[in-house]
């Protein structure tokens, strides 16, 4: 229940934007607990739809970096550079699996789950300009948010189907 909301300016959105908008706005619902005191949430969540309103955006840019700060912001971030083993820096030639609430663990072999140090490295450098980084930001937020969420489906996770976002 929103019992006050102060709006400087409306949003407006509409076709990809506003799924992206929905989908943010339904992590906040299912996240954050009702009542909570969170102004750093919201300052957020209002520069993350200022971003999906700007139609020279990138969409899926703005959605990584929201995930990423409400993960944060939840006590859940996600260390890019380093491995949770021991802390130590990743190796740009290793391979690494993700694993939910504890963090990047060197991989035995590449797979289907697995994220080259390099790519951990751009996106921990806030770089997302290669797919395989967009990939994996996308990917390793996506299996962090799903413990957090529990096994109900986001219902904007299917307006979202058939895009890259």
């Amino acid at each position: 229940t929103l019992v006050q909301a102060d709006l400087e300016k409306p949003v407006w959105l509409s076709g990809l934007a506003l799924s992206a908008g929905l989908y943010l706005l339904e992590l906040l619902d299912r996240l954050v607990t009702e009542r909570e005191r969170a102004p750093r949430l919201y300052a957020g969540s209002c520069w993350a739809l200022d971003g999906l309103a700007d139609p020279n955006s990138d969409i899926a840019l703005t959605l990584r970096r929201f995930e990423q700060f409400l993960l944060a912001e939840l006590g859940y971030a996600i260390e890019f550079a380093c491995t949770a083993e021991d802390g130590a820096p990743l190796d740009p030639e290793e391979q690494y699996r993700f694993e939910p609430g504890a963090g990047f663990l060197r991989a035995v072999a590449a797979s289907g789950d697995t994220y080259s140090g390099s790519v951990l490295l751009a996106i921990a450098a806030n770089d997302y300009a290669s797919a395989s980084a967009r990939r994996a930001a996308r990917q390793v937020a996506a299996r962090a948010l799903a413990t957090l969420l529990g096994p109900r489906p986001l219902v904007s996770r299917g307006l979202l189907a058939g895009h890259s976002s």
